[in-house]
């Protein structure tokens, strides 16, 4: 079978003959019949065997497209119904009347402090912090490099001061 159509475009045209998602087959043959029997059911043999023809010597998928949408139109009578296992609007039953919903909980108005947050405030208070204060608040072993991130993203000034045999003392500033 001489096809022109990609096994991606194949599946795409079986999915809209189907009504169903598009599953890509292994080889551009195996496509070209799936296509090839599952057009011919919905269609009927008749008018499929008109329209394959054009459909698998196109090389263009919007062709293809359009000449499969119309051939499904003609055979359901004008309209592009997809074939379902859905039961139609007019099928269903009445619903049962049902109990009113509850109203929406209402969210709490504060929110637990995220460890990105409470590292930012360390560093911003009057006094600074060390990287051992913000580590022992927020319960990691290192911070450093996730604080200059922070920072940058909430635009915070960050600077260190390092006091002779102690410890970095890290200061910030929000920008207003």
């Amino acid at each position: 079978m001489n096809v022109n159509l990609s096994i991606t475009h194949l599946a795409q045209l079986t999915g809209i003959v189907t009504g169903t998602a598009a599953r890509r087959s292994a080889t551009k043959e195996a496509a070209a019949k799936k296509f090839v029997t599952a057009f011919s059911e919905r269609v009927g043999e008749g008018l499929a065997s008109l329209s394959k023809r054009d459909i698998l010597k196109t090389n263009d998928f919007s062709l293809a497209k359009m000449i499969v949408e119309g051939a499904i139109r003609e055979a359901d009578g004008g309209k592009l119904a997809r074939k379902t296992d859905k039961p139609t609007a007019k099928s269903k039953p009445a619903k049962a009347e049902t109990a009113p919903r509850e109203a929406p909980k209402a969210k709490p108005a504060t929110r637990e402090r995220s460890k990105r947050d409470i590292m930012l405030d360390l560093v911003c208070r009057k006094g600074g912090a060390t990287e051992a204060e913000i580590c022992e608040q927020i319960g990691w072993k290192k911070c450093l490099v996730t604080l200059r991130r922070a920072a940058a993203a909430e635009a915070v000034t960050l600077h260190s001061e390092k006091v002779k045999g102690g410890r970095a003392r890290y200061f910030g500033q929000r920008a207003t």
